[in-house]
């Protein structure tokens, strides 16, 4: 291999690297690699001595690389790897190492079982800066290592476990500044709940569900015919229902959970039909009624508000308004126009804490519960 371009910047602040090395070997163990680099040292500019100097002016190195798919040998993103880990610790560089373009994170994987505390450090790192593709895909990554390091892997999951949901939901609602993504929100609120569920599986299954209510959707008529249909498929085929004999139970508050006993609270309900309802196209809404939640369509001519709980009974408007009435809901209007999705989900958030601060003694996820909502209402406040 060669360095084809060695230069530092005009303010010495940087040393630039572009590496066209092909590594042909993609287990290319990564402790000779640091070695590899000295015998280059002499061709930096200013002398071997200069680059060696890096460590002690905390200059910041960048890696380059060309990304061409069509050329890309076997090994080379795992050779940055290595590269991007042991030249900060052979030169006890403390800033951060800025590869460009990001490493795959599997062969940041291949290190999992170097026991040394900065690679250990960095890769913890790697992972909360991935959260939502870690959480999502958990169960992918782990298949990618060996035994011993999927252990290791598996160790950091558990450690970092509320980190991870913390990022996840930073991440998502970096994604939209103005409402947060539905879907991507539930399915981590269920991973925060049980770290072992399969988020893949999850989102298989209502893909499927609307595959088999879409096959058999009228093509045309009213809209009452659209949700009849689904209606039957959900409440009478599939059985879900509320749970009014364990009300309280958690597991009420969780989607997955949700999806394997099919029964739930309002709005889990609720939220099942909507991410279900948006695979077909159907606009369906989240209304926040008072200590109650049900859904309504609407397409801008037509208006049906209907209660997943109870199977999808359906309410006029003026059956809204009077039950908004007689709780004394000073704007009943706006109630009935429907909430955003951070509303929503900030609501699921408020009915655990409910759960675990009145009828459960967990005082761990009561706490974990209470930094989220506070991360979501400093977001959208």
């Amino acid at each position: 291999g060669y360095f084809s371009r060695r230069s530092f910047g005009s303010s010495d602040q940087d040393l630039f690297v572009q590496n066209r090395m092909p590594f042909h070997n993609s287990t290319f163990s990564p402790f000779p690699f640091s070695f590899f680099l000295f015998p280059f040292l002499p061709f930096f500019p200013n002398s071997a001595e200069t680059a060696r100097g890096i460590g002690l002016s905390r200059f910041r190195i960048i890696i380059a690389a060309e990304s061409n798919p069509a050329s890309r040998l076997p090994g080379c993103n795992y050779g940055l790897a290595i590269m991007q880990l042991y030249i900060k610790l052979f030169f006890s560089i403390e800033e951060e190492i800025v590869i460009i373009p990001d490493i795959n994170i599997h062969h940041l994987l291949k290190l999992l079982d170097d026991e040394n505390p900065e690679i250990q450090r960095i890769l913890k790192k790697t992972i909360l800066e991935n959260s939502l593709n870690f959480i999502f895909r958990r169960r992918y990554f782990q298949e990618q290592v060996d035994e011993q390091r999927g252990r290791v892997l598996q160790r950091h999951f558990r450690d970092l476990h509320f980190k991870l949901v913390r990022e996840a939901f930073r991440q998502i609602m970096s994604e939209n500044l103005e409402d947060i993504h539905l879907e991507k929100a539930v399915l981590v609120l269920s991973y925060w709940n049980d770290p072992t569920v399969d988020i893949p599986e999850l989102t298989r299954q209502l893909d499927q569900m609307a595959e088999e209510i879409g096959s058999l959707m009228p093509i045309t008529g009213h809209p009452l015919g659209f949700i009849d249909h689904m209606n039957h498929f959900l409440f009478e085929e599939r059985g879900f229902r509320g749970n009014t004999l364990d009300y309280y139970n958690p597991d009420n508050s969780f989607i997955d959970r949700v999806l394997k006993s099919r029964k739930g609270i309002p709005i889990t309900l609720s939220v099942l039909y909507m991410l279900i309802a948006r695979r077909l196209r159907m606009p369906i809404i989240g209304v926040p009624m008072p200590a109650h939640f049900i859904v309504k369509f609407d397409n801008g001519s037509d208006e049906i508000f209907f209660d997943p709980f109870y199977g999808g009974k359906v309410y006029s408007r003026q059956e809204c308004l009077g039950y908004l009435n007689n709780a004394n809901v000073t704007n009943p209007l706006a109630v009935l126009s429907g909430c955003t999705d951070y509303q929503i989900v900030e609501r699921m958030m408020r009915n655990i804490h409910l759960v675990y601060s009145s009828y459960r003694d967990e005082p761990e996820k009561i706490a974990q519960i209470e930094g989220l909502l506070d991360l979501l209402e400093k977001h959208y406040s």
